[in-house]
């Protein structure tokens, strides 16, 4: 992903601009830092870590009660959503 998306845009979840993960409810299988991460998604089969099998962006265990797994950003910097917004869930193809 760029880090502009036109002259005009920018993408305030950039981690090189200081958007950061403050709060996640749970980021058992996957780090919720990853979610932030500007390369474009990898599938590595065959990969594993400490919790399982590695994911490229944030994974939460299942939840056996009512509620959510939800996180927090730290935008890196102000801004606003006057047109549109867009939230890439292309790593979640194998989930």
């Amino acid at each position: 992903m760029k880090k502009f998306i036109s002259a005009k845009m920018i993408n305030l979840a950039d981690p090189r601009i200081g958007s950061k993960v403050i709060f996640k409810t749970d980021d058992f299988f996957a780090a919720a830092h990853r979610i932030l991460n500007i390369e474009t998604p990898v599938f590595k089969d065959g990969l594993f870590d400490k919790h399982g099998k590695w994911m490229d962006g944030w994974e939460t265990r299942r939840r056996r009660s009512k509620g959510f797994d939800y996180l927090i950003l730290k935008l890196g910097k102000p801004g606003h959503f006057s047109r549109w917004w867009s939230c890439k869930t292309k790593a979640l193809w194998k989930n």
